[in-house]
């Protein structure tokens, strides 16, 4: 593999690139704390074929440069590239067990896990799970044999999404419903206020606090 040091301006990110990812600014963060470890895929024409979110964090920090790999690849094998590597990453998932450790680990030599890209609520779960825990709980095992049960289709009859310019058109338009219109912390952290809201106003059923009970 033949890495080559290319100006950030001369790439051209892929504009039907499938997949979107929001951390653009956990990736800088990180490119910034470990270096640039992980080199931009593009075709022949530095169309990028793997690495749009590294793109992007890479103009956040104002890089001029950046390791880029230029693939052998003709149009169709590039376009299924792209979409195989974002299907594959889906697939993953935690060994929690070794996760906890490593982060104690980190912990205890006294590491900033601010910079491993998790939320403050995601590691204080990850670090209540303790040794023995971490070892025999497996939710996919528990579930085994549980009832089927019915709920009620909640599906709103249909989305509408609405567009305001500033924080006084959007108190304006809560006291218009009646609705207090709360931002989602994480979607504000990128700066895209967002809400949802039922009309009539109706408490949201969630699933994950039902329990099944013996009779």
């Amino acid at each position: 593999m033949n890495i080559e040091t290319i100006q950030l301006d001369q790439l051209t990110p892929y504009q039907k690139n499938p997949r979107k990812n929001p951390n653009a600014e956990k990736v800088a963060a990180s490119i910034q704390e470990y270096g640039f470890q992980q080199p931009i895929v593009v075709d022949k024409n530095l169309v990028i074929v793997v690495g749009h979110t590294r793109y992007a964090a890479s103009k956040i920090l104002g890089l001029k440069e950046v390791p880029v790999v230029v693939a052998d690849l003709d149009e169709k094998k590039a376009t299924a590239y792209r979409i195989a590597d974002n299907r594959l990453n889906q697939d993953t998932d935690w060994e929690y067990k070794f996760l906890t450790e490593e982060l104690n680990d980190l912990i205890n030599g006294d590491f900033d896990l601010s910079k491993l890209g998790f939320e403050d609520a995601e590691l204080d779960s990850l670090l209540s799970i303790d040794d023995v825990q971490a070892d025999w709980f497996k939710p996919e095992e528990h579930w085994n044999d549980m009832p089927s049960f019915d709920h009620q289709d909640l599906k709103p009859y249909r989305t509408v999404v609405i567009h305001v310019r500033n924080s006084d058109d959007l108190a304006d338009l809560s006291q218009r419903i009646g609705q207090d219109i709360k931002d989602s912390e994480q979607e504000k952290r990128n700066g895209v206020p967002v809400t949802s809201m039922w009309h009539p106003v109706r408490i949201n059923d969630v699933l994950k606090d039902k329990g099944y009970t013996s009779e």
